[in-house]
């Protein structure tokens, strides 16, 4: 055994007792004797992501939350086919809010196609960007109308139409893998709700993808009761159910 994958087991034996501080020092260890070794570089990068809490008061300890990024960032140049890594940085770089996340999500998706974390992923990215533009457009209107019925629905259509189609599919297909993901259901059900805004002059349309968003909510509550998948959490989380129905 070499001393790099020595340090790198004492790396991991320290991470199982949960000194991490330890186990980052052994990871950063086994880098300095083996630069280009991809395994210690992304224990590292494991580690140091773990000790990052994005969210914590009064602020995350941006030391190890920058060294987590760093280091993920290493092994994609090293291995550009490492798609744990591409998803990990992906999902820390969301937290922070940080654009970039999709490009990495897509990398991730682009490596394995059939993810069904990295499909949710990007179809929450495209929910997420569409319905931005859509919430703009629906300020102006009065309480509970639809753009459908208004003239700048069309160009609102044109510039989200195809990302919202992409949620779309991404989704159906996450749910082909894991039928049972409560947050899959979500994201499909605003995908849905966020097309139906954009069916400019088209009610019928409106009204079916209405009709398809609720139906998504239902399977959520229904499955949600029963248990549901929470194996996956490398994407960001649906939003909560839409409005009741009358």
């Amino acid at each position: 055994m070499s001393e790099a994958t020595a340090e790198l087991a004492l790396s991991s034996a320290e991470q199982q007792k949960g000194d991490y501080p330890a186990a980052l020092k052994h990871a950063q260890k086994a880098i300095a004797l083996k630069p280009e070794m991809v395994s210690a570089h992304f224990a590292a990068a494991v580690i140091a992501d773990g000790m990052c809490i994005p969210n914590a008061q009064p602020g995350p300890n941006m030391r190890e939350c920058n060294l987590a990024i760093q280091e993920y960032k290493r092994v994609l140049e090293i291995d550009a086919s490492h798609q744990e890594a591409s998803k990990d940085l992906a999902y820390l770089l969301w937290q922070f809010g940080r654009e970039e996340s999709e490009a990495f999500y897509r990398k991730a998706l682009a490596l394995n196609p059939n993810d069904p974390e990295a499909l949710a992923a990007v179809a929450a990215i495209d929910a997420n960007r569409s319905w931005k533009e859509i919430a703009l457009g629906k300020a102006a209107l009065p309480a509970g109308k639809s753009l459908i019925g208004f003239s700048w629905c069309s160009e609102i259509r044109e510039n989200n139409v195809a990302r919202v189609n992409e949620g779309i599919s991404l989704l159906t297909k996450a749910l082909g893998i894991k039928n049972d993901n409560i947050e899959f259901m979500g994201w499909l059900s605003q995908l849905y709700r966020t097309r139906a805004e954009i069916q400019c002059g088209n009610p019928p349309a409106y009204r079916a993808d209405t009709t398809e968003a609720r139906k998504w909510d239902r399977l959520r509550s229904a499955t949600r009761t029963i248990g549901g998948d929470h194996s996956l959490r490398r994407y960001p989380p649906a939003p909560p159910p839409g409005p009741p129905e009358k």
